[in-house]
């Protein structure tokens, strides 16, 4: 499997330190400790403004940090990654059943696996109402499946 690596891409827009730290609701004091143990890759004193991927990281640790685990745990699940910690949640998850992160599908790529498997269920529910008769519940999942294709 590829390796998860970390999202280092720099944005057009800088966020002021306080901004950052307000938005995600962590204490000055707590950058700084994360920094001196070892999580965060970049003095939060001495960076006014933060990069997209600093960002990144302080959100995901924020994460890390407020999940209730064990800083056991946490050392474990991170030892998994790469630093930074520049990574997304709505775009990797933890595998406990591997012990290991996995990049989760991009959605066209979900909907182009799955999609043969979803015609083939919504096939078997209109003709099961159609069996029944009850063209008022099939026209209804065809409107719900029209819209659900607009919205993309």
């Amino acid at each position: 499997m590829k390796k998860i690596q970390p999202d280092l891409q720099l944005g057009i827009f800088k966020t002021k330190r306080e901004d950052a730290l307000e938005q995600f609701n962590i204490a000055y004091a707590s950058a700084q400790q994360w920094y001196k143990s070892g999580y965060l890759s970049f003095k939060i004193e001495k960076t006014e403004e933060l990069e997209a991927a600093q960002l990144k990281e302080l959100a995901f640790l924020n994460a890390m940090f407020n999940s209730g685990v064990s800083l056991n745990t946490i050392d474990v699940l991170l030892g998994k990654l790469g630093k930074p910690y520049a990574y997304s949640l709505s775009q990797i998850y933890y595998d406990f059943t591997k012990g290991e992160w996995k990049q989760l599908p991009a959605k066209e790529d979900f909907v182009e696996e799955n999609n043969e498997d979803l015609l083939s269920q919504i096939s078997s529910i209109v003709d099961e109402y159609e069996d029944s008769n009850n063209n008022k519940a099939v026209n209804e999942i065809l409107d719900s499946l029209k819209a659900l294709a607009e919205d993309d």
